[in-house]
């Protein structure tokens, strides 16, 4: 008598199954599904969240290496005109102690010939 109740209670399993316990899992599907929705958008927004801090990290580490450039270049350019400074004040110098050296030497060449005309002053004056 089992054997013949077999399909009915198969059929009643069935329709039980497709009344209650399927929608139900459905439904517990569909929250899990919402709570991974939920998690995967509250990850997209902290990701988002991240991205942007550090793209303004890079930015401000961008400026900063930039400006720290800038300050290197103007450091460059200082020593560059001091040395320029320092090559005209050297020029300048050279140029001076040429200038005396030449004086110098006009002057005993100028001290030379006076003696020598002294001493042919000297000459005519005694044979006079």
């Amino acid at each position: 008598s089992l054997p013949l109740f077999r399909p009915v209670v198969e059929e009643w399993a069935r329709e039980i199954w497709e009344t209650w316990a399927e929608p139900l899992a459905d439904e517990e599907e569909n929250r899990a599904t919402r709570s991974a929705a939920r998690e995967l958008r509250w990850q997209q927004s902290r990701f988002a969240r991240r991205c942007l801090e550090l793209s303004s990290a890079k930015q401000r580490a961008v400026a900063a290496a930039r400006a720290r450039q800038a300050r290197k270049i103007e450091e460059i350019k200082r020593r560059h005109a001091r040395r320029r400074d320092q090559e005209a004040a050297l020029k300048q110098d050279l140029a001076r102690l040429t200038l005396q050296a030449k004086i110098s030497a006009m002057k005993d060449e100028l001290g030379l010939t006076i003696q020598a005309c002294d001493g042919q002053v000297a000459e005519c004056e005694s044979l006079d």
